[in-house]
């Protein structure tokens, strides 16, 4: 099936690439989500007129995205207090959403599914890496230190 990309997919293409893909991963994936619509020859001929916008505004969220990346970066290493046993193991874990609220209450707003976890859920004290994918283009790198409470 061949789609116009709307915007940029990783591994994909660009905004307003005309590439040839698998048709499930398109009505699944691309077309609900806003990223891509069908090759026809009537949203060829409207894409041409709308590529600008398109372009353009593609540019504003990535420069959105930046400002809120300067603003992460502006935090340095991110604390959070939990509960442990004595061998430094947390008592449950700390997750996306835990790291989300934690950013929030510190004046950056971060949603759940921009967290990356390398390693999966973190399980004990110390210092940790973790991602925050704010665009196709875009992560930023946070140091976590989890503390005993």
């Amino acid at each position: 099936m061949q789609v116009i990309l709307l915007d940029k997919v990783a591994k994909l293409g660009g905004v307003g690439d005309k590439v040839t893909i698998k048709a499930g991963y398109a009505r699944n994936f691309l077309i609900p989500q806003g990223k891509a619509v069908r090759a026809t020859q009537q949203n060829i001929k409207y894409f041409e007129q709308l590529r600008d916008e398109a372009v353009s505004k593609a540019a504003r969220e990535l420069e959105n995205a930046k400002l809120r990346a300067q603003k992460i970066a502006y935090l340095g290493t991110i604390k959070i207090l939990s509960k442990t046993t004595s061998t430094g193991k947390l008592f449950g874990s700390i997750g996306a959403r835990e790291i989300s609220e934690c950013l929030q209450r510190s004046g950056v707003i971060v949603y759940k599914k921009e967290i990356i976890l390398p390693k999966g859920v973190l399980r004990t004290t110390g210092t940790h890496t973790v991602y925050i994918k704010l665009h196709n283009e875009l992560s930023v790198k946070i140091i976590l230190n989890i503390l005993a409470e």
